[in-house]
């Protein structure tokens, strides 16, 4: 979807609250929606002209008669309650989604029979027990006809319903029928006549009608355009919608004037979602979610699209804001604004500040940037170059200092602190001015400071290093939260003696404390971010001015009250979609069992939230192994031992909340020699054979242990023996190439390198295993005559964790040359240049173990395919030697895994024995 800020829609509209917009792009088969309905598991459903589409946070999947749709053209959703739902048809069908399919009415032909008009459909009322409760409904019939209906779903049976009829079912919500509305009317026909004549002839059509408890006629507003339909959110605020846009009361009160969103737009329908983000359908711009309609962008006179605001001040009740571009604007109460940029350096005339006009203040602003009130009537005045104090007759009372201020507060006793890219400064101004001081922050006296803000007996101190820090003038105390972990912290603003708002590149953390013994302690903090509605994550000041909570951000000002902001508390939805095994696909339940070659894995899950992080929205764990973060819908496992295993899966909002943890267990079988019955035989076979050839029999098992080994190490030999060849023909046929070219010079380096090379590949091919320091060695090696032959195709890094001996630990000889030359070969296939190659050798959680990562950002594999393509050789070459390794070592945590999507690249992991048999 296409993320707005402050953007046009196709209607030329220009919203000022963050929103995105879904269209034909993104997936939808029109751009003409008529209803909302959101499932318990947060899907969001759509009715189109163009059928029942389905979004999931991912993709738009639409269903039509090809897929049990009575009618292509569906106007609205009766939810049934546990996920189900009927909808309605323009022939006047009715479709029913079971959870999994849909399928027609079976009694439609009888509904289709009792239509007086062809052109009329069969709108909801409501459900209770098996009976669906109906009315029809035109194009062009605005009002009520009766009779009503109800057909019961279970054997279609239909009854008929007068004007006496009155419903008493629980609908989806109370107000929000239009067709419940209209029977209202019709049952208070005087007191509807009487309101419309007192409106001087305004249409039903166009006019509100509020009603009591009790169904009487309350309150009536005339809103100017056709309603088309209306709902109340969970603070009785109601909203209506029209063709030209959407209608809001606030707390439903009608005697105000309504906020008007989305003006121009045909909405259609608004829903709330449990989140408190707003989604919106419309009849020609196809769907918007909104995820906070309170949170508005502000655009100075002069501003410039997606123009960085770094700094604001309040000057005698008017707010200041400086630019990127040395934009200085000036908002009065009234949110009329100007700017000023001036070159020339003069300073601000502060002799006519207090009773300046907005004119003036243009004229005059010069390269302002901050005040702080002293006594007096002296100030502090400070900008981007210098500070210094001036009396209100700009006659200096001391020198000026030549620093880039960040920051300026004074704290009870009069002291200013001064926060600078250089550091913090303590200035004692109460008599006669000192010299300004550096004072250290976490010991470094150097540290760049953000921002400072006063508070009790000290300050808090916002650090791109150190984060949040409240100092005094006899201690420190670094404030730690989960939520105060990540991002530089950019700006502070105290708004109550226990509230702190601070800004940081990562959103806004609101924080509530209190002090013990004069340490302050953090009770709550909440992270807001975009996905809260924020124009921005990259928050540069926060101020509180004219009744709201202002933000500087790299995308301009935004306002808001803060009351209206409030944590998404909203748990994610996640289902297991289905497990993978040899292309073959099985359904989730309890327990998979599976063949013993069935053990390369696929499995692959869908988490549902409308406010994703933009990294780590799942993690997932098998077993008793660390939990792993990822962006990607499908894991895979490959060539997993015989045994029982246990996957899990979460995901999580952008605000932290993590879903419930969904689980499968599966189980590969042992070979036919690994069960169970077939050990007990053969353990009893033996037994007797012990008891009867004791001394012959464990002869006989020694010299068969002895062959067994010697087997492997044949075995490992062939395999690794088989390295050399195929990895000369490559170099050689790259040394041609050179000489080919005409590049004699580099094909003399490259056979001087290739031949040193080889030295070693023919040394360490006679050998089981060589040191890890001679395997990184080698490598290295390797990839550095690779770079040679393949020119700015790609760079590499091998990394080493500290914790390795690699003097002490043996690996078997020449194994990862082939999964590298495998990455250049066929994983960078189709690209000149920007490859990513990094090896990485690391600790694991097991003692015995180690772990070797091999990660390329190439073209992918082809995980599904099962060719012996020269691509996957020298991998199954690898795959066999490990699994041979396990088997001789008898780790069963020894491993080979691959993780790749074709276009994302591939990442290999090996786990190997830290001591070798050989």
């Amino acid at each position: 979807a296409i993320i707005l800020f402050v953007s046009e829609t196709s209607s030329g509209q220009i919203f000022d609250f963050r929103y995105e917009q879904f269209d034909t792009d993104d997936g939808l088969p029109s751009s003409e929606i008529y209803d909302l309905y959101e499932d318990p598991n947060k899907n969001i459903w759509l009715a189109t002209d163009r059928g029942i589409v389905k979004y999931n946070g991912y993709e738009f999947v639409t269903y039509d008669t090809n897929d049990g749709l009575a009618n292509l053209v569906n106007f609205s959703f009766q939810p049934v309650g546990d996920g189900s739902f009927w909808v309605n048809g323009l022939d006047g069908s009715l479709s029913f989604w079971d959870g999994s399919s849909f399928r027609p009415f079976g009694f439609n032909s009888a509904l289709k029979e009792i239509r007086p008009r062809k052109n009329s459909w069969f709108d909801f009322l409501g459900l209770q027990g098996d009976k669906l409760f109906l009315q029809l409904v035109s194009a062009s019939n605005k009002h009520i006809d009766f009779p009503l209906y109800s057909v019961n779903v279970k054997d279609g049976t239909v009854t008929e319903h007068g004007e006496g009829f009155w419903t008493p079912l629980d609908a989806r919500k109370d107000e929000d029928l239009l067709v419940k509305r209209r029977i209202n009317i019709i049952k208070n026909r005087n007191a509807v006549r009487d309101s419309i004549d007192k409106l001087k002839g305004a249409r039903i059509s166009t006019t509100h009608f509020q009603w009591d408890s009790l169904n009487r006629l309350k309150r009536v507003r005339y809103i100017g355009d056709i309603i088309t339909g209306f709902n109340v959110s969970r603070d009785k605020s109601e909203w209506i919608t029209t063709p030209s846009g959407v209608f809001h009361f606030e707390k439903g009160d009608l005697s105000k004037q309504p906020t008007v969103f989305f003006n121009g737009i045909g909405v259609t329908y608004v829903h709330e979602s449990e989140d408190g983000s707003l989604w919106i359908t419309s009849t020609d711009n196809g769907l918007f979610h909104v995820p906070n309609i309170d949170i508005r962008q502000f655009r100075p006179n002069g501003w410039a699209e997606g123009e960085a605001i770094y700094r604001m001040d309040i000057i005698e009740g008017i707010l200041m804001g400086r630019s990127e571009k040395n934009k200085i604007f000036f908002v009065d109460r009234d949110l009329s604004s100007l700017y000023c940029s001036r070159s020339n350096g003069e300073e601000f005339d502060y002799s006519h500040l207090q009773d300046a006009t907005i004119d003036e203040l243009n004229g005059a602003c010069g390269n302002l940037l901050g005040l702080v009130e002293l006594d007096n009537k002296r100030l502090l005045n400070y900008n981007t170059r210098r500070f210094g104090i001036v009396n209100s007759k700009l006659e200096p009372l001391g020198p000026i200092y030549e620093h880039r201020v960040l920051s300026a507060i004074k704290d009870k006793n009069g002291i200013l602190w001064i926060a600078t890219t250089e550091g913090l400064f303590n200035w004692d101004v109460t008599n006669t001015p000192t010299t300004p001081k550096l004072t250290s922050v976490q010991e470094n006296e150097y540290l760049r400071v953000n921002d400072v803000e006063a508070d009790r007996d000290g300050i808090w101190v916002a650090t791109p290093k150190y984060g949040l820090i409240y100092k005094t003038e006899t201690f420190e105390h670094k404030l730690e939260h989960d939520k105060l972990t990540e991002g530089v912290f950019t700006s502070i603003f105290k708004q109550s003696d226990s509230t702190l708002w601070v800004g940081s590149n990562r959103g806004l953390i609101k924080i509530k404390y209190g002090f013990d013994n004069d340490v302050p302690e953090i009770q709550k903090a909440e992270r807001f971010t975009t996905a809260h509605g924020l124009i921005s994550n990259y928050i540069n000041d926060v101020t509180f001015w004219n009744g709201e909570l202002w933000l500087a951000t790299d995308e301009g000002l935004c306002h808001f009250n803060p009351d209206h902001l409030k944590p998404i508390t909203t748990t994610p939805e996640l289902e297991i979609d289905y497990l993978e095994a040899k292309n073959e696909t099985f359904e989730v339940k309890n327990r998979i069992n599976l063949s013993r070659d069935r053990n390369d894995i696929n499995i692959a899950y869908t988490g549902i939230s409308h406010n994703k992080p933009k990294s780590g929205f799942y993690r997932y764990k098998i077993n008793d192994e660390p939990w792993v973060s990822t962006n990607e819908r499908k894991v895979s496992f490959l060539d997993l031992n015989h045994g029982k295993y246990f996957f899990s899966v979460q995901c999580r909002s952008d605000s932290g909340i993590w879903s419930e943890t969904k689980s499968l267990t599966f189980t590969i079988q042992p070979h036919f020699l690994e069960q169970l019955w077939v050990k007990v035989a053969m353990a009893f076979m033996l037994a007797v054979l012990t008891f009867l050839f004791t001394r012959r029999y464990r002869k006989n098992w020694k010299r068969k242990l002895e062959n067994e080994n010697r087997l492997r190490r044949s075995e490992l030999n062939t395999l690794r023996n088989q390295m050399n060849p195929h990895f000369m023909f490559n170099s050689l046929t790259a040394i041609q190439a050179l000489i080919y070219k005409g590049s004699k010079n580099e094909a003399s380096d490259y056979i001087g390198d290739f031949s040193s090379l080889m030295r070693k590949s023919l040394e360490y091919s006679r050998l089981e295993n060589i040191s890890l320091d001679e395997e990184i060695q080698f490598i290295e090696s390797y990839l550095q005559l690779e770079t040679k032959r393949f020119k700015k195709l790609f760079e590499y890094r091998i990394e080493l964790d500290r914790e390795l001996d690699r003097h002490k630990i043996q690996v078997p000889a020449l194994l990862i040359q082939p999964l590298l030359e495998n990455s250049i070969k066929h994983g960078f296939r189709g690209i000149k240049k920007n490859g990513q190659i990094e090896v990485t050798f690391k600790e694991h959680h097991l003692d015995e173990i180690f772990e070797i990562v091999i990660m390329d950002n190439g073209t992918g594999l082809n995980l599904t395919s099962s060719s012996d393509s020269n691509e996957s050789r020298g991998m199954g070459i690898v795959k066999d030697r490990i699994s041979l390794i396990r088997e001789n070592s008898r780790i069963k945590e020894v491993s080979f895994h691959v993780e790749s999507e074709m276009g994302k690249g591939t990442l290999i992991r090996l786990l190997l024995p830290k001591k070798m048999l050989g």
